[in-house]
């Protein structure tokens, strides 16, 4: 059944499609100009798990979108909290940018999570997703393997840049 995902063999609309690569897509907005992805990320037990874990399913909603050809693919990683401040019970933890150009040009089938995780043009941080990726960054094969979205956190602190 994946492979009918991936092969676009199936005749459902994309936003079908990526939402049944993993249940933790919330919601699936296309505009002209991107593709925007809302995940709920609960693997909380580890730092390694809440970021290798997003990633993994983030590389096989990319392969469906290449399709498209968006401009821009944009993942807006939630994850649990205990209360939002507005009733929800996620919080946004970071949002994660790709240009799709460069997507386009790759052999993303061939790349490893790792790869794919070092790959956004752009990564935001908030306050708990900052402290997910301080974790996974701090931690040896975290830096060893992404050492560009790792870069995205020491980035944000020398530019000044608001991380709550």
């Amino acid at each position: 059944m994946i492979n009918d995902l991936f092969n676009g063999s199936e005749n459902r609309a994309l936003d079908d499609r990526i939402k049944q690569v993993s249940h933790k897509v919330l919601e699936v907005r296309e505009a002209t100009e991107r593709l925007e992805v809302v995940y709920l990320n609960d693997r909380t037990q580890s730092s390694s798990a809440w970021i290798e874990g997003f990633f993994e399913d983030a590389l096989n909603i990319a392969v469906l979108a290449k399709d498209k050809a968006y401009p821009e693919l944009v993942f807006l990683v939630q994850i649990p909290a205990e209360d939002a401040g507005d009733g929800s019970r996620a919080t946004l933890g970071m949002s994660v940018v790709y240009d799709g150009s460069a997507l386009d040009s790759l052999a993303l089938r061939d790349a490893t999570v790792h790869q794919f995780a070092d790959m956004p043009k752009q990564v935001h941080y908030q306050r708990l997703g900052r402290i997910k990726a301080q974790e996974y960054c701090n931690d040896a094969g975290g830096y060893k393997y992404t050492p560009r979205l790792c870069g995205f956190l020491v980035e944000g602190y020398i530019k000044g840049r608001r991380l709550n």
